[in-house]
């Protein structure tokens, strides 16, 4: 037939791999027809590996990138921690050995040792203090 190959004119190491995946209608020839599906189907698995190759790629730039931020991190971790040491007794130190002191928002201490609420001098908080309160208790602080 016009615009056919004869499978038999090819090698016959060929001839198994032609009639399985090129002879469509299992007739013996390969057509144009079948040519030409065979050639959109190599430039489909061409675009497919093209864009899973594309893929591995972004994915592995993508995985550098956390297992950078990731390692950032830790170093930053261990530097924060560098910062305080802890004693025996379990007291937080700072790197020079002196107790750590925190401040607190609401209350400060005088110079005479009364807990005051922080910026108003005249709301001292002696009706708490000496009522043997135990941890569940709470005080009103005058206003």
């Amino acid at each position: 037939a016009p615009g056919t190959l004869r499978i038999t004119d090819f090698p016959k190491e060929l001839h198994e791999m032609l009639q399985t995946h090129w002879d469509t209608d299992n007739n013996g020839y390969i057509s144009i027809g079948e040519l030409k599906m065979v050639a959109e189907r190599r430039e489909l698995l061409h675009q497919s590996i093209k864009f899973l190759r594309r893929s591995v790629l972004v994915l592995a730039v993508g995985l550098t990138l956390a297992l950078l931020a990731v390692f950032g991190l830790t170093v930053m971790a261990i530097q924060i921690t560098k910062e305080m040491k802890v004693s025996t007794d379990g007291a937080m130190l700072t790197t020079n050995g002196q107790p750590l002191t925190v401040a607190n928002s609401d209350l400060e201490v005088r110079p005479d040792g009364s807990l005051v609420r922080r910026g108003s001098s005249q709301h001292r908080l002696q009706n708490c203090l000496g009522k043997g309160l135990d941890a569940n208790s709470t005080c009103d602080v005058p206003q």
